[in-house]
């Protein structure tokens, strides 16, 4: 047996040096994210706010990822990925971050591997591959947790050409079968489809291949390599009408109204001058491009000229430089399903669109690149190798990426840093606003967050988005009148928008509007009669409205669409007992906290449910339970308190808790609050402080009386009778 020589064992182990290189530095790159949290557009959605997805992997989780269009996309493969994160790591959005950018650092390297395979060109395919992992455009894809579709189907479309490669140059005597690449390939490209439909243009690509550098296509062989390619068209036919339906049913498409026909056509060839341009020189990068509702003549007939000019300038060079045109029209073709001619979503283009597509751009220039040198021409089969002089501009210009990226990778560590940065770009971008609003509302800076709301609206009056966001927050607070006004307005400016539906007809319920929020709610159906809000929604309208076997209906229906949502678990079952089916009601009180437990807001809804049936004991565990997952949570403080203080069962009663969860209530609410305030004489009493009952008393029945609710002012007047002669309240019992 012959030994290997020192000079080809290191020329072996050169390939593998480079993969740890180009591995070594992505991760060194991206090390920041591990204490990155997650960004409040789309991440909510996709991991942190989904039950289905916070349960980890399940059979359940399974069926759901692969049964429905959710977030208007149908990725299973993706929600799998983000339920296994969950299963491994919980909510640690530092972890779900690292899982994105391992799976960047194995793309890197596979491509790398890929091309090396293809071209012989070991120097231009680690460059290559460097763009590829370095380059500030991708820092989207990696940094943000929802964009684990772009990596993981990056992931599986490197795997699909390598496996088509294995395929194309297997010789029949070969001891792996071609047909066992072949398959294989349509497999890896599948699992690419159900990670992101975006892989549709992939027989596409792989008939670049064919042309270079496999060398297949000639003018006879391009039918039977066209005849070749039809299971993976038929992949792509099928999973584009399936991503067609999912955006269309979520009403995440945009109608011909909002964008004419005329004005996609236009933002075109200009996002397309806007991408080379970035991925030439990587400026203003920003999470959301809003687009324009017009461009001027002069720009588009410009952009229409530079890519006119380039495709056939890359045409003409095809015959003796055929790289040139399998990376200009991999980058092309590989755009178009994401250019906007099919709108989804508000944004003219996106950073995270180049992620694949740009791989075919890299190879061009790369290419193109090698031939300023002298001696350093590339010919058809592009196996020459590199040289001192482009191996020093290729780490100069791999250098300026990596510092470039971990410029942009500095915006993408929460919320706050990451609109602000992109309101410097586009002070007008009211989504962007919104967001930021609902980023400093949330952390307590609530002028600040109003403030930045109304910028976002004088940017943008018609924005449907912002009026919507405004509105539920005010729902939240309680300030229903308010609330309406906001959701009101967005609904004139879009009457069939069925997220405003949504918000309204749950405010009109609040309310007591309930015939107008059916109506209300009716019309979303008509809109989509899958959405599962609509559904829950109209159930609890009927619910208030005294019709508990319809609201059950409704339910039944909103659980067939959302299997996941331990809510609407909670909710039927109280309308079951409502409706007399007493029996029905534990088995969806169990599914509900087993889909979520650690859901502070149904433990609370669950021990309402109790109490219906009359089991005390596990309400007060519920509500516990609740407590220990949202100790801040207001509904849950007020009626623990009020049962531990006045409950039926002697047994059960706690005055010393009462008064603590009491007082924590009041304190929360300023000691403002009518409703708050209320608890505490009865909590006092019950613990045996009958003077601090009677003072408390006495403020809450002023507070009432201000608020003009006389029957709950005259109902603690006389509590405050039975104070003063030592007695405690109690709500029947002994």
């Amino acid at each position: 047996m012959s030994k290997l020589s020192p000079f080809q064992s290191s020329r072996r182990s050169v390939p593998l040096l480079v993969c740890l290189l180009l591995g070594a530095i992505t991760l060194a790159l991206y090390w920041p994210v591990r204490h990155y949290e997650f960004i409040n557009f789309d991440d909510p959605n996709y991991v942190y706010e989904n039950a289905a997805v916070k349960r980890g992997l399940s059979w359940d989780g399974v069926v759901w990822a692969f049964s429905g269009q959710h977030e208007a996309n149908w990725h299973p493969l993706t929600w799998l990925s983000h339920m296994l994160d969950c299963q491994l790591y919980d909510l640690n959005a530092g972890q779900h971050h690292w899982t994105n950018v391992l799976l960047h650092a194995a793309n890197g390297v596979l491509l790398f591997w890929l091309l090396r395979i293809l071209t012989g060109a070991m120097g231009r395919s680690a460059f290559v591959a460097g763009l590829f992992l370095f380059h500030p455009m991708h820092v989207e894809s990696v940094a943000w947790v929802s964009e684990r579709k772009d990596v993981l189907s990056g992931f599986f479309f490197i795997l699909t050409l390598w496996a088509y490669v294995k395929y194309a140059r297997s010789p029949n005597a070969e001891r792996v079968p071609a047909a066992l690449w072949y398959g294989l390939a349509l497999c890896f490209f599948a699992l690419g489809l159900l990670a992101k439909s975006m892989l549709v243009t992939v027989p596409c690509v792989l008939l670049l291949l064919d042309y270079w550098p496999l060398q297949r296509m000639t003018p006879t062989s391009w039918p039977q390599l066209a005849r070749e390619k039809i299971p993976f068209f038929l992949l792509t036919i099928l999973t584009s009408g399936i991503a067609f339906f999912s955006q269309k049913q979520a009403g995440a498409m945009a109608a011909l109204d909002a964008f004419p026909l005329t004005q996609r056509l236009a933002n075109l060839p200009v996002s397309y001058l806007h991408y080379l341009e970035k991925l030439f020189w990587p400026h203003d990068l920003s999470a959301l491009y809003l687009r324009h509702d017009f461009w001027p003549a002069g720009t588009i007939m410009a952009a229409v000229s530079v890519l006119l000019g380039l495709s056939v300038a890359v045409i003409v060079g095809a015959r003796s430089r055929r790289w040139l045109a399998v990376g200009w029209f991999w980058f092309i073709g590989m755009l178009v399903p994401v250019s906007g001619l099919v709108q989804v979503g508000r944004q003219a283009m996106a950073d995270r669109f180049t992620y694949l597509p740009s791989i075919g751009l890299f190879i061009a220039v790369t290419w193109a690149g090698c031939e300023i040198f002298p001696g350093r021409k590339a010919p058809a089969s592009a196996k020459t190798g590199g040289g001192i002089l482009p191996g020093a501009l290729g780490f100069i210009l791999l250098t300026a990426c990596v510092t470039a990226s971990s410029r942009q990778l500095n915006y993408w560590e929460n919320s706050g840093t990451l609109m602000r940065h992109a309101l410097t770009i586009d002070p007008n971008n009211e989504v962007v606003g919104n967001n930021l609003a609902v980023f400093q509302y949330q952390h307590g800076d609530r002028a600040g967050a109003w403030k930045t709301f109304q910028q976002a609206l004088g940017a943008n009056p018609r924005s449907v988005d912002t009026l919507d966001t405004m509105g539920s927050i005010l729902l939240e607070d309680g300030n229903i009148k308010e609330a309406l006004a906001r959701f009101r307005s967005a609904h004139d400016l879009q009457p069939n928008h069925l997220k405003s539906l949504l918000f309204l007809g749950d405010a009109l319920r609040r309310g007591g509007n309930l015939a107008e929020a059916r109506a209300t709610l009716q019309q979303a159906l008509q809109i989509n009669p899958a959405s599962y809000q609509a559904h829950y929604t109209m159930g609890n309208v009927l619910d208030d409205s005294g019709r508990p076997d319809e609201a059950a209906a409704q339910y039944r229906q909103a659980a067939e669409f959302e299997p996941a949502n331990g809510l609407i678990q909670a909710a039927l079952g109280a309308s079951l007992i409502s409706s007399g089916h007493r029996a029905e009601a534990p088995p969806h009180l169990a599914k509900a906290i087993q889909l979520e437990p650690e859901n502070a807001k149904l433990r609370y809804q669950v021990a309402r449910t109790w109490l219906m049936l009359g089991n005390l004991e596990e309400a007060l565990n519920q509500y516990r339970l609740a407590l220990r997952l949202d100790p801040d949570l207001l509904s849950a403080l007020k009626d623990l308190a009020w049962l531990l203080a006045t409950g039926p069962l002697e047994d059960l009663r706690n005055g010393s808790e009462a008064v603590l969860l009491a007082e924590h209530a009041c304190q929360l609410t300023d000691f403002t609050n009518s409703l708050y305030a209320g608890l505490l004489d009865a909590a006092y009493a019950e613990a045996g402080r009958f003077p601090e009952a009677i003072t408390a008393g006495e403020k809450a029945r002023e507070l009432y009386l201000a608020a003009g609710k006389k029957d709950l002012a005259n109902m603690t007047a006389q509590r405050i009778e039975l104070y003063r002669t030592g007695k405690k309240f109690h709500i029947g019992g002994r």
